[in-house]
């Protein structure tokens, strides 16, 4: 019980974990299906235009992690699928946060990805949200001031402070996020410090959620459990801790105690955001 309780008291101390803003630097960026052909807005909306360092075509990414995109006073931001990318007013929504991966993939909060529409090559040709899919028109390359993608920092994410700890839900004391015996799922379990409860990350920005060697990675809709999987670093595998606490998947859902239940056993799974207790997490190393 003495373990324990220092567990919970440097739960307590330690809090929600905090998010910091990342740094931006500004480039243009090149379709993957299309050379020489930049996102551009010039028109209004999203397009591609050949690549000339104008205004319209500088943009601000974040270094690392999720974060807005910034063209002059705006950010970009995007609706449905299918439809195009445009300008707005700067506010703090999923439709406005992006992610510009590993891969070049540029993941919005929503989960869709800025996609040259049907793959056209031609200047002028739309940039929609859409579906990620891993082809080559909806892969971005930064060209520029920034001198190329974002790169990682150490460990598996983006800045911040890089740590091993337990992660134990607000509602739910003396339980710990843990991987399920035998199997690859997420629960919760009473807290013991084992390794399959010593998961690895930054607290600053986008990161990988280390395990064991593998990565929690978000299932493919909500209402299904987190699982761990080899770290391939793909957007499903992207997490963000936030001011109040939640751990945030790169579509924007949350890591969540089912039904808010206590039990050891109970599995956390990819939900909406509640800011409940039980999407809320603390700390301990």
């Amino acid at each position: 019980m003495t373990l324990l309780r220092r567990w919970m008291t440097a739960f307590a101390a330690a809090g929600a974990l905090f998010l910091a803003t990342p740094a931006a630097h500004a480039d243009s960026l090149e379709a993957g299906n299309a050379g020489g052909m930049c996102l551009d807005f010039g028109a209004g909306e999203g397009r591609i235009s050949r690549c000339n360092g104008s205004g319209y075509q500088n943009v601000q990414i974040p270094y690392g992690g999720t974060g807005q995109l910034r063209v002059g006073k705006n950010c970009v931001a995007v609706g449905n699928e299918g439809q195009p990318l445009y300008l707005a007013k700067c506010k703090n929504r999923n439709e406005q946060s992006w992610y510009l991966d590993q891969s070049g993939a540029l993941v919005n909060g929503n989960g869709l990805c800025a996609d040259v529409e049907g793959g056209k090559r031609g200047e002028g040709t739309r940039v929609i949200g859409y579906r990620c899919n891993g082809k080559s028109n909806q892969r971005w390359a930064a060209n520029g001031g920034g001198g190329g993608y974002p790169q990682p920092g150490p460990g598996p994410g983006n800045g911040g402070n890089y740590q091993t700890s337990l992660l134990s839900p607000q509602h739910a004391y003396g339980m710990c996020l843990d991987v399920r015996g035998g199997s690859t799922d997420l629960i919760i379990y009473g807290c013991h410090g084992k390794n399959n409860q010593r998961f690895s990350f930054t607290t600053r920005g986008e990161t990988e959620l280390q395990v064991g060697g593998n990565c929690v990675t978000a299932p493919g809709s909500t209402n299904q459990s987190l699982y761990v999987a080899r770290c391939t670093g793909s957007y499903q595998q992207r997490w963000s801790f936030e001011r109040d606490g939640t751990i945030r998947s790169a579509s924007g859902q949350c890591a969540d105690v089912y039904d808010g239940r206590p039990n050891e056993g109970t599995s956390v799974i990819l939900y909406k955001c509640s800011g409940k207790a039980n999407q809320r997490w603390n700390a301990a190393r």
